[in-house]
């Protein structure tokens, strides 16, 4: 029985991969400023009224006292600052929004930027002709570079779909967030012989990598 297979990933393909991981990772930075954002503009009059404590203990340790017209001075400054957010609030969050605005659009483009120059150069290297050799303890996987992957078939531990892909990855793979690649269709072989090959390495797959 056959037991080597190979396939090739071209350039488009890896274009559609790396988009789709830039899209991926921007959509996780964009909740985790939105986030952010809704914290930051409930945090704002709570700093302003956790402030005035801080203030007292100043007044204390530089007068080593604290009289009563002082802490009613800081009550008065209290109610002048709430008084004040009620009114001035909105445009003050809006004035800040605003540059947080800016300054997140400035962070994602540069984040973009660095996305796309890493996704590209790590997966230009897998662009060529691999080979799958199926084994008795390990399913192997050769890189275009000859670099050699042995995946015992118990470490298997997902399996997940893209138009073009498996992505097949372990336990340590995974919280990598790293993944083999093994194509769906291979212009080196028959399509049956290398649907078999496929039908091979998914009959020692453990049942619950299909999540």
């Amino acid at each position: 029985m056959q037991t080597e297979y190979g396939f090739i990933i071209n350039a488009e393909q890896l274009r559609k991969l790396a988009d789709a991981a830039i899209a991926n990772r921007l959509a996780r930075f964009d909740r985790y400023s939105k986030r952010m954002d809704v914290a930051f503009c409930k945090l704002i009059p709570l700093l302003a009224l956790l402030s005035l404590p801080p203030a007292g203990l100043v007044l204390y340790m530089l007068q080593g006292r604290f009289r009563i017209e002082e802490a009613l001075g800081l009550l008065i400054a209290g109610g002048i600052c709430y008084a004040a957010w009620q009114l001035c609030g909105t445009r003050l969050k809006t004035h800040l929004q605003g540059r947080r605005t800016a300054i997140r659009k400035a962070v994602r483009n540069v984040l973009a930027r660095f996305l796309e120059t890493s996704a590209r150069s790590s997966l230009q290297q897998l662009e060529g002709a691999h080979q799958l050799r199926i084994e008795r303890a390990c399913l192997t996987i050769q890189s275009p570079r000859n670099r050699v992957s042995r995946i015992p078939w118990d470490k298997l531990s997902r399996i997940r779909e893209t138009d073009d892909f498996y992505l097949i990855s372990t336990p340590v793979l995974g919280r990598l967030g790293l993944c083999h690649l093994v194509a769906k269709h291979s212009t080196m072989m028959k399509p049956d012989e290398y649907e078999r090959g496929l039908r091979q390495v998914f009959e020692r797959v453990p049942t619950d990598a299909w999540k």
